[in-house]
């Protein structure tokens, strides 16, 4: 690992002067807690990190975070109260980036505003520029506002100018070290050579040279480049990588950069499994945070919906009553869910009469709503309503000692203080959204004593690293550009002149000299579904050019069938639970081994999408109803009758699975459908007989395996019998899949019964007013018929010789699990 960057040289510089206090001033791009993290793995005490503006403040007794929010308040305060042009943009979730671009402006401008020499004409007249946009016209005006709050209060920037401007007598014996000087200000700069004592410089070294317009590349042999057909496999070779360097190297310093938060955090996920942590210097949206998904579930419960999945969404989450037992939360959903009659989306009417159990009553009675949520009120009523939620639900512990937690009170602190300026008023649901919009700007993260650091380019240039990952390098997300939106396009910076703190562009000549920092460097990519828009970065293309061209390397293609090494296998043994078998199981066997596992061992009981699926309800009304005409023994010979009977059997039904006054309009196309309903059921009506609904079949298979099934309809035609399976879904399998065995549910049917000789699917499609029979005869399901039997041969032979199911990430796999089957 290379020693000789600015932190590197820092460090020992420290190390030579260790008994001294020590004062490190970093410029805005770098992170201070990146540094600290570093520092901290050498044990080194006695040394304080700031931002130059922190530390003047400090050293002349001002608290700068005290101003910094009163200008943040006014700012966001002034903007929310504005009506007229202001309107168009969102500003008040941008102003902490617009107060740094004015910060920024006035800081390169030593715009220092004196009461006794003081003109604004002067001031915008020194801007020199003649402001032709839209953007930057209304940053003019917010120029004019800073200026007028300079005079009158007091802001943070002109406090820094002042101290800037002048004279200053400083004594102490802490050794200062100022890292990338060249990134201050003129002003700073010279402000930090005049004033701070006992100080040390550390540039990085950011030289290139240029050889036929190309830069030329410091140490090509660092790097190596691969490709991946899948974001799957580029993470199951960085987290390979890192878990073998962990567990041979536990001290190595590894950087991963990326700039597709949600590639990060799979990785972290993954490396998390194996008790490898990351120090991850900007963290994670608080808005994703499950503690920010709490709040907003409760504020979507009472405010929005008051209904079941918001209701599910809060019982669930583990802030809700940590003291009450999941088997009792439970419990209670079933029996909201009962009453609700499994509609999810409909307001709650449940009542305590309908509850017995004394404990399941308590949690009603806890989440009853009870408030008007479309008077306009204060925030603070808003906050208070929250926070007695909170409270009420026993959740208060568990939020205040998380890290996220804490943030969302934060936010609740800050919003309240404009607030509290304004004293304006909204309904529940406009402060929500104003909550959301905040909490979307704001991130948190946790301290993690580890080598591996998520990072940047920037700070990466800062230190050496024995390895250093750059990954998911596609156009979409390198280079690195975080842009506000309200200086879009850039209009604001380019009519200023102004180079942007904000807009951090990280350029090929910031990414080639990484190779000076590690003597390892990774770059890969990965395709996702063809997209052309996530087509490989330049900075990846400008290195494999050369790394093939000068090296005679190609950039190769992971394959996990051909690197065995890096290739993730499983193997399952079968255990008693596959000696009951469906013929989805035996459909899920021939498509993917890992699905048939899966589903079998796990099966999904995503109870809510079920339920509150139309189609799967509606489905279920109409079974129904056809086996109510069916097991109750109607005239099966009249007309009038069936008719009669259908329309009796969907009332009832109705209010079994549908709320009053929630019923779908299916229910009335459906109602429009039943003489076509009568008129099948007397097709050939001197002929039909002996009807039955809704039983078991099944088969013994070499006395191990039951085969099961269960069908809808099943009548005697003439010498035939004949089952029906209804499908009340606009999905319907082609009649060529039913007889080459991929669709095998009418097959299975006739080798489980062998005296069915006619099987059909009824599609009943209520939206067209139609009934569709396809028919088969027992005999075209012959080869189907094989293809069940040398299925469940395979899965016996499993069984009883005990012979594992291997199965294998593949680009080309599943696609629901993404595995591909290996044949031993």
């Amino acid at each position: 690992m290379p020693n000789n960057t600015s932190l590197d040289k820092l460090i020992k510089s420290v190390k030579n002067n260790i008994n001294s206090n020590h004062v490190i001033i970093l410029p805005k791009n770098i992170s201070k807690k990146f540094v600290k993290n570093i520092i901290s793995l050498e044990n080194i005490k006695n040394i304080n990190i700031f931002y130059l503006d922190e530390y003047i403040f400090k050293i002349n007794n001002e608290n700068i975070n005290t101003i910094r929010k009163c200008d943040s308040i006014y700012l966001e305060s002034v903007l929310e109260s504005t009506t007229t042009l202001f309107n168009k943009y969102n500003l008040t979730s941008e102003a902490e980036n617009i107060l740094n671009i004015i910060e920024k402006l006035f800081l390169e401008n030593n715009i220092f505003i004196e009461k006794n020499n003081f003109s604004e004409d002067r001031i915008i007249k020194k801007l020199n520029q003649n402001l032709v946009s839209f953007e930057s016209k209304i940053f003019l005006e917010i120029v004019k506002l800073w200026i007028q709050k300079s005079l009158d209060e007091g802001t943070l920037i002109n406090k820094y100018l002042s101290f800037l401007n002048k004279e200053f007598i400083f004594f102490s014996n802490c050794r200062h070290y100022v890292i990338n000087s060249h990134d201050y200000s003129k002003l700073e700069k010279i402000w930090i050579e005049k004033y701070l004592p006992n100080l040390a410089i550390f540039n990085d070294d950011n030289k290139l040279t240029i050889e036929e317009n190309y830069y030329d590349i410091k140490n090509i042999n660092s790097y190596n480049s691969k490709d991946f057909g899948s974001q799957e496999e580029e993470l199951e070779y960085i987290a390979k990588n890192i878990i073998k360097i962990h567990k041979l190297h536990k001290y190595k310093r590894i950087a991963l950069i990326n700039n597709n938060r949600y590639f990060a955090r799979r990785l972290s996920a993954i490396l998390d499994g194996y008790d490898i942590k990351i120090n991850d210097n900007s963290g994670w949206l608080l808005s994703t945070s499950s503690c920010s998904s709490y709040v907003d579930n409760i504020l979507n419960f009472y405010i929005k919906n008051y209904c079941y999945i918001n209701l599910h969404d809060i019982v669930k989450s583990p802030y809700f009553m940590p003291n009450i037992s999941s088997e009792i939360k439970n419990k209670f959903l079933d029996k909201v869910l009962m009453v609700q009659k499994n509609n999810v989306k409909a307001d709650l009417l449940i009542s305590e009469n309908d509850i017995k159990d004394e404990e399941i009553r308590s949690l009603l009675l806890l989440l009853k709503n009870d408030c008007n949520f479309k008077d306009n009120v204060t925030f603070n009523v808003f906050k208070d309503f929250i926070t007695k939620k909170i409270k009420d639900f026993d959740s208060k512990d568990l939020i205040t000692n998380d890290i996220a937690g804490k943030k969302v009170y934060e936010a609740l602190d800050h919003l309240s203080s404009i607030s509290i300026l304004k004293n304006n008023e909204e309904n529940f649901l406009k402060w929500q959204e104003k909550l959301n919009t905040y909490l979307e700007t704001k991130t948190f993260s946790q301290d993690n004593h580890s080598n591996i650091f998520y990072t940047d380019i920037k700070n990466a240039r800062l230190c050496s690293f024995d390895k250093i990952f750059i990954s998911s390098m596609n156009s979409k997300n390198f280079p690195k550009k975080n842009i506000n939106n309200f200086s879009k396009k850039n209009i604001i910076y380019s009519e200023f002149s102004l180079d942007s703190s904000i807009e951090d562009a990280e350029d090929i000549k910031d990414f080639l000299l990484l190779s000076s920092n590690a003597d390892d460097i990774s770059l890969t990519f990965s395709s996702s579904d063809g997209d052309e828009y996530l087509s490989k970065s330049k900075f990846k293309n400008y290195v494999d050019y050369f790394i093939k061209d000068k090296n005679l390397k190609i950039s190769t293609v992971f394959n996990s069938k051909k690197n065995k090494n890096i290739t993730m296998q499983h193997s399952f043994l079968l255990d008693d639970s596959f000696n009951n078998l469906t013929y989805r199981d035996i459909e899920n066997y021939n498509t993917c081994f890992y699905c048939f596992y899966i589903n079998k061992k796990s099966p999904k009981k995503n109870q809510i999408s079920k339920i509150s699926d139309d189609y799967f309800l509606f489905g279920n009304f109409v079974h129904a109803v056809l086996s109510d005409i069916i097991t109750h023994k109607i005239n099966m010979t009249s007309y009038s009758d069936i008719v009669k009977n259908l329309l009796l059997f969907t009332e009832l039904r109705e209010k079994d699975f549908f709320l009053k006054n929630h019923s779908p309009y299916n229910i009335a196309l459906w109602k429009k459908l039943l003489p076509k309903i009568a008129n099948y059921f007397l097709a050939d009506k001197s002929k039909k007989y002996n009807f039955s609904a809704e039983k078991n079949l099944k088969m013994i298979y070499k006395d191990t395996i039951t085969l099961k099934g269960r069908y809808d309809l099943k009548y005697s035609c003439g010498n035939n019998v004949c089952l029906v399976d209804y499908k009340t879904s606009s999905y319907l399998p082609s009649r060529k899949s039913v007889l080459s065995g991929e669709s095998l549910q009418l097959p299975f049917y006739t080798l489980l019964d062998k005296n069915i000789s006619l099987v059909e699917f009824l599609s009943i499609n209520v939206s067209k007013n139609t009934i569709l029979p396809t028919v088969f005869t027992s005999e075209e399901l012959s080869t189907s018929r094989d293809v069940i039997l040398n299925t469940v041969e395979n899965i016996y032979k499993h069984l009883t010789e005990q012979s594992p199911l291997m199965v294998e990430k593949n680009s080309l796999g599943c696609d629901v699990c993404g595995y591909i089957d290996v044949n031993i």
